[in-house]
């Protein structure tokens, strides 16, 4: 199929040659004009645009060689292409250095002519479509960048907005926990003093008036002592509780294994020695990354209550177990073979206060599972418990192991980064450029 209007300029000073070739070109679609001498063609080039130059290489008035070059400069898109009834190997090099597209020798066929011109229009159009998609792609990349500047201080200015909405509940907060540190230290003084005062003083009048009162009388001094003591037990957890919710943590590596046998040894050897019970951790458990105070008071309760919560005539055994997870946390579950849990408990075990057992059977304020939960809550793990009633319960939780944080850090990436390559490929796309 012949280039429609492609534009032809024949230059050649045997006028038979160029009338020939005009009709024969014409004819075959192309808008063709001709000129015999290279001023003349010059002239005209300047002023027109053009595809093809068809040029004799031996005119009267220029060298060939020379104006090959003059059309490149003023168009380096066309293509020139040389014609010469003396062709050697020397001149065709010589043609094709000047920037010559082809080089044809007369008499030529015309076939062969109009495959080159052919050939020549094609990659003009080509290296055109090139050019215009990479101007295309520059004013897109510009557009880009603005459009990066423009959302860098869009986004700049809404971080300064978040920034100062930030402090200002952050101040908020440490107001907050200013007043929190006065009730705590209210509820330190204010109800713990007068609670231990009544059971000490309750303790004396049972000992100063033992044979005095009635059974009923001696019953009530006791349910009076026996409150102070509940009343002291629960400020004392409600403490725990808030310390916990309100220090820093201090994240450091953590070894259970060892905290276990100092345990055993210490805070749990008195529970142990009357319960006669064992903990047994059949494999070492992993090395974790957290506060080691609030994670020692973590084991603490929940061992206690395993051996707290265990069967009339089995002995409490405790295992402790752990595994690595699929998202790198250390799961840590501690299996007891006491009374169990009944399904419609497990929600809420952990809430604050809640009690599965009357006083009088399990002493306890209904605040240790709840501090177990906020402490593994601060630690960015979970907790939870399966339970077989009147077999045995399993309690779980998660904790952070070193490879989990360190990785946390390493895999961090910026949103805002993604935000905008996600937005730039969608750019790409609207504008159907092809998005690698």
């Amino acid at each position: 199929m012949v280039e429609e209007k492609a534009q032809l300029l024949i230059i050649d000073d045997d006028a038979q040659m160029r009338s020939t070739l005009s009709d024969i070109l014409q004819e075959q679609g192309y808008n063709v004009r001709d000129y015999g001498n290279g001023k003349q063609a010059l002239d005209w080039l300047r002023k027109n645009p053009f595809d093809v130059v068809i040029l004799d290489i031996k005119l009267p008035d220029t060298d060939g060689m020379e104006l090959v070059e003059q059309i490149r400069l003023i168009n380096p898109e066309s293509a020139v292409i040389m014609m010469t009834g003396y062709a050697s190997v020397e001149t065709a090099i010589e043609a094709m250095k000047e920037g010559a597209y082809a080089y044809i020798v007369k008499p030529f066929n015309i076939d062969e002519l109009n495959a080159v011109i052919k050939k020549a229009l094609r990659e003009i159009r080509l290296s055109l479509q090139n050019k215009q998609l990479i101007d295309k792609l520059q004013r897109a990349n510009r557009e880009l960048e603005r459009n990066r500047k423009s959302l860098l201080r869009e986004r700049a200015l809404q971080l300064e907005a978040a920034n100062k909405e930030l402090e200002a509940t952050i101040q908020k907060l440490r107001r907050s926990n200013e007043q929190l540190q006065e009730f705590i230290h209210i509820a330190s003084h204010d109800l713990r003093e007068p609670s231990r005062k009544v059971f000490s003083f309750g303790q004396l009048l049972v000992k100063s008036l033992k044979g005095r009162l009635s059974d009923d009388e001696q019953e009530n001094l006791n349910f009076m002592i026996d409150g102070a003591n509940r009343m002291q037990q629960t400020v004392k957890s409600l403490l725990v509780y808030t310390k916990v919710t309100m220090e820093e943590i201090a994240f450091e590596e953590v070894d259970l294994n060892k905290m276990i046998e100092k345990l055993k040894a210490l805070e749990l050897s008195t529970n142990l020695e009357v319960t006669e019970g064992r903990i047994l951790v059949p494999e070492p458990l992993p090395a974790i990354k957290g506060d080691s105070t609030q994670i020692r008071h973590l084991l603490q309760n929940l061992i206690s209550n395993a051996l707290k919560y265990h069967r009339k005539g089995v002995l409490p055994e405790v295992t402790i177990r752990a595994h690595r997870q699929y998202d790198g946390m250390a799961r840590i579950e501690v299996e007891d073979n006491g009374i169990g849990i009944k399904e419609e408990s497990y929600s809420h075990i952990f809430a604050m206060f809640r009690r599965l057992h009357p006083k009088e059977v399990y002493d306890g304020t209904g605040v240790g599972l709840a501090i177990c939960k906020r402490i593994v809550e601060r630690h960015k793990g979970q907790i939870g418990v399966r339970s077989t009633y009147g077999v045995g319960s399993t309690f779980w939780f998660t904790l952070p192991t070193p490879e989990t944080l360190e990785q946390q850090q390493t895999e961090q990436v910026s949103s805002f980064e993604i935000q905008f390559g996600e937005q730039k490929n969608e750019y790409y796309k609207s504008h159907n450029y092809t998005v690698g």
